[in-house]
């Protein structure tokens, strides 16, 4: 068996590999970023892919004559065309990859160096397409003249598609073709698969309330080889920052509550505010997240958060960092009803306050950060509130609530805060978790490291593949509370939500 033959047999499944090749680079970058990637990156693939197909629609053998025959000048022009969308596409992949390594709040530089790869792939899928090869059988040059003149018929698009050919050369293009939907198809399903297990939004509050911690150094790796990518500060202390430059983390951080009513009042203290703490680490941190007021509605500073988040967003993009979400993080005690889910409504003495910062996210796109802790129910009333509907583990519905159903506690907890923002006119605006976890000892037997355990990786599939019977498939990003067990926190519970001990050993196997 000779290379033709060879060729003939296997090109279409090589093209095919290829070309999901190329397209696998793409989709483990864009799962893989810390920060959303714009439809402006996606663009060179997509062309590039284009440009492909341009080359896979013509013959190799009908290129080969005389340009004063009828239709050549038509399929010269269609293959300059490709060639031209095809260098265009890569050229602007290469300027991507230039733009990501030097505006460090956008995607990472693998992006840039995936989009690069899917490129080149995919071009040279096209160009040694199966389809642009010499036919052995047509061995002179009045056989190729007349298989012109019998398929003369083109207009703008390739005479391949109106083509006569023999069934070989059929039965090749349409292996081809299948090759690359069952490769493209196959590709994305993993892609799937791999985004949740992965790299999906999921985060880990990293407390401070400790006299026995580990150095911000040593935290930012134990982070980093647990696989977790978001990272979330409850204060903008230096040590951390600077442990941070380089990490690509994806870094949420709150001024601490008591700078929020200077930030709030004067532009120039939200201004200064970020020029100490964010603008002298921008480079090499990520930042993703600006959380203005943690927890504090309700309560005597929750009037200074429309205002504080106006006046930081306005400073961030002075700097660059428009693209920054700047947000707040409220309780559950926000909300004056939550049961049945559909009558969540929030407090009279915060609704107008809550209309205001319902207002400022929608305008921004910035999701409001909520706190929901089913344990807290759970514990308080354990003979109204099953152990499994806590859990994540029921398998019947344990609320209904006109149309939805209700299998687990988050979901109800959650699906009260939409109705309470759909009541005050914000039914579109999306809620990230700012705060959830399960304390694995303190209240015995409502915590235990079992129970701890379970939530928490239930919690984790939950919300990276499901949203809320109000919401269903809206992927909510998620901070999972917390790193580290804190030893100066409130005794009991409080003490015990953390991933790991002071010393970095595991409380439980997680990560």
């Amino acid at each position: 068996m000779d290379l033709p033959e060879l060729w003939a047999i296997f090109g279409p499944g090589v093209a095919g590999a290829v070309f999901g090749a190329g397209w696998w680079f793409w989709i483990d970058a864009v799962v893989c970023s810390s920060v959303k990637v714009s439809v402006v990156h996606y663009l060179p693939g997509i062309f590039a892919s284009i440009a492909s197909l341009m080359f896979n629609c013509v013959r190799k053998e009908d290129i080969d004559y005389s340009p004063y025959e009828e239709g050549e000048w038509r399929l010269k022009l269609w293959l300059f065309f490709a060639y031209v969308v095809s260098f265009v596409s890569l050229a602007a992949s290469v300027g991507l990859l230039i733009q990501d390594s030097i505006v460090k709040t956008g995607p990472s530089v693998w992006t840039g160096t995936a989009g690069i790869l899917q490129c080149v792939f995919v071009l040279i899928r096209g160009v040694n397409s199966p389809a642009i090869r010499h036919e052995e059988n047509l061995n002179s040059c009045s056989s190729c003249h007349a298989e012109m003149e019998r398929h003369a018929v083109f207009s703008y698009i390739p005479r391949m598609l109106k083509l006569e050919v023999e069934a070989k050369n059929k039965q090749m293009g349409l292996m081809s073709s299948m090759c690359r939907l069952i490769l493209v198809t196959a590709i994305t399903l993993a892609a799937h698969q791999f985004s949740i297990s992965s790299s999906l939004p999921i985060g880990v509050c990293y407390g401070l309330n400790g006299n026995n911690l580990p150095p911000p150094s040593e935290v930012v790796g134990l982070y980093k080889r647990s696989g977790i990518e978001f990272i979330r500060l409850y204060e903008p202390r230096s040590d951390v920052l600077e442990a941070l430059r380089g990490s690509g983390l994806a870094v949420a951080v709150c001024p601490t509550n008591e700078d929020l009513a200077n930030i709030a009042q004067r532009q120039d203290a939200a201004d200064a505010w970020v020029h100490t703490n964010i603008a002298p680490y921008m480079s090499d941190v990520v930042f993703r997240w600006i959380i203005l007021g943690n927890e504090v509605i309700p309560g005597p500073l929750a009037s200074y958060v429309p205002a504080a988040i106006a006046n930081t967003r306005n400073s961030l993009a002075a700097i660059g960092l428009a693209n920054v979400t700047v947000t707040t993080t409220i309780p559950g005690n926000a909300l004056e009803a939550s049961y049945p889910p559909s009558a969540g409504a929030f407090r009279s003495d915060v609704t107008d306050v809550m209309i205001a910062v319902a207002g400022i996210l929608a305008s921004s796109g910035a999701p409001l950060m909520i706190n929901v802790y089913p344990y807290f129910s759970y514990a308080s009333n354990p003979s109204q509130v099953p152990v499994d509907y806590a859990l994540f583990a029921a398998t019947t519905p344990v609320v209904t609530d006109g149309s939805f159903l209700y299998y687990d506690l988050f979901d109800a907890m959650v699906d009260a805060f939409h109705a309470a923002l759909e009541r005050i006119g914000y039914p579109g605006l999306r809620v990230a978790i700012g705060e959830s976890g399960w304390p694995s000892a303190g209240n015995d037997p409502y915590t235990s490291i079992d129970n701890a355990m379970i939530y928490n990786r239930n919690l984790v599939n939950h919300v990276l593949t499901n949203g809320t019977p109000r919401r269903p498939g809206e992927i909510m990003e998620t901070f999972l509370f917390a790193m580290f067990n804190e030893n100066l926190k409130p005794g009991g519970v409080e003490q015990n939500f953390g991933f790991f001990y002071p010393n970095m050993n595991p409380v439980y196997p997680f990560w």
